[in-house]
């Protein structure tokens, strides 16, 4: 279906009411959209990842994961889809209005048995979206990292406006990557850590050769390294790990050594398991789910060193 020149394929709707997801599955593939549904939160992150979907509608009040908690994980995971996240629920509207302004999402619906109503406020949220920005604006804090708004309220709307930021967006894996500020070889010793093997060599392929790194398949070979006398400048470290987890080493290592808090990038295959949504939440780090990108990856560690160094 298209809103003037915004074409929209796919939404994904997560609500834990079956009824819900069924009267909306209902008219949004009668209006003419591909439409995926989720009864359950957790995992709703890695599939907005994995699926890739044009618009989120998401429900607020969900037992054992809210849709803020879902929002703000995704608002740190840095290989997250241009994708609209709407917020769908019966608070009312002012409410609904704040809780997007707060949460980062790019709007609001009010839930309603209109079907009529329903869609053309879906529309309205698109074409806004479209006319702000000639590129999807993806779902963010209100604020980005570099201090730019991305979103600014306008009371004769009561509505929020998108300001589109300047972040990069997810590319095309290519190797060699080129950065405005180049991360030359052997300037950040990088250690990167998973217990699965296959992605331990993926990083040794395609990362490795422009850093100098260690490469190790446990928690517990992790915490060995950042005590011995040449720790690493920067981990790259796997969140669900047998034995020590990855959150494990990272209140460890904090432990230790509270510069550690801004020297670690996370990446996971999964954010199911309401404690590691929970850690996610609470940490300032950069975040990724798995298949990453290697150019972000490499952009990641390369800000963690320039922070770590005081390079601007």
């Amino acid at each position: 279906m298209s809103v003037g020149t915004f074409e929209v394929r796919t939404i994904l709707i997560i609500d834990d009411s079956d009824v819900v997801l069924a009267a909306c599955r209902s008219i949004l593939e009668r209006a003419g959209y591909r439409v995926i549904t989720r009864n359950r939160p957790s995992g709703s992150i890695t599939a907005i990842v994995n699926e890739r979907p044009d618009v989120v509608l998401l429900d607020l009040n969900m037992p054992t994961l809210s849709g803020e908690a879902i929002l703000k994980v995704l608002s740190k995971t840095q290989n997250r889809p241009d994708t609209m996240v709407l917020l769908h629920s019966t608070m009312p509207l002012e409410t609904l209005r704040m809780k997007a302004v707060s949460t980062g999402a790019h709007g609001y619906i009010q839930k309603t048995d209109n079907n009529t109503e329903f869609l053309r406020r879906l529309e309205y949220w698109i074409r806004r979206t479209q006319h702000t920005s000639s590129a999807r604006v993806r779902p963010t804090q209100i604020r980005s990292e570099f201090g730019a708004p991305i979103a600014e309220i306008n009371d004769s709307e009561a509505s929020i406006k998108p300001v589109s930021p300047t972040l990069p967006s997810p590319m095309t894996p290519q190797v060699p990557v080129a950065f405005a500020t180049p991360l030359s070889p052997r300037s950040a010793k990088t250690l990167f850590v998973d217990d699965d093997w296959t992605t331990l060599n993926t990083y040794k392929t395609v990362i490795g050769p422009m850093l100098d790194a260690e490469y190790v398949a446990s928690g517990e070979e992790a915490l060995a390294r950042l005590i011995s006398n040449a720790p690493p400048d920067v981990v790259v470290c796997d969140l669900v790990m047998p034995f020590v987890t990855g959150a494990d080493v990272y209140k460890r290592a904090l432990a230790y050594d509270g510069s550690w808090s801004e020297r670690f990038v996370f990446v996971t295959g999964a954010a199911s398991q309401r404690s590691v949504t929970d850690f996610l939440n609470g940490v300032d780090a950069k975040i990724f789910f798995k298949p990453v990108p290697p150019e972000l990856l490499l952009e990641a560690i390369r800000r963690v060193e320039a922070r770590r160094t005081g390079a601007s």
